[in-house]
């Protein structure tokens, strides 16, 4: 939590240290089914509540692993000529 909070350290190494903490520190989703639409009776499947398209998925993906390619660079130099 230190390093996370540390406004010295690099901001992609914060970062990277909450992402791996947050399973710790953040409780856990419950599951959900369904969710009651109320007085009408209906019910909304929740699987139906996200979508994404999976054109913008890969991008995001690419992203994030570029991201870490470029942060890799620039902890370990030497290993990237």
């Amino acid at each position: 939590m230190n390093i996370m909070r540390d406004p010295h350290l690099p901001f992609e190494l914060r970062i990277r240290v909450a992402q791996m903490a947050a399973p710790f520190v953040q409780p856990k989703p419950r599951s959900v089914r369904c969710i009651d639409q109320g007085a009408s009776g209906e019910q909304i499947d929740s699987a139906s509540l996200f979508n994404m398209d999976p054109a913008l998925a890969k991008r995001l993906r690419d992203d994030d692993v570029r991201l870490h390619e470029l942060y890799q660079k620039e902890v370990n130099p030497k290993e990237y000529h």
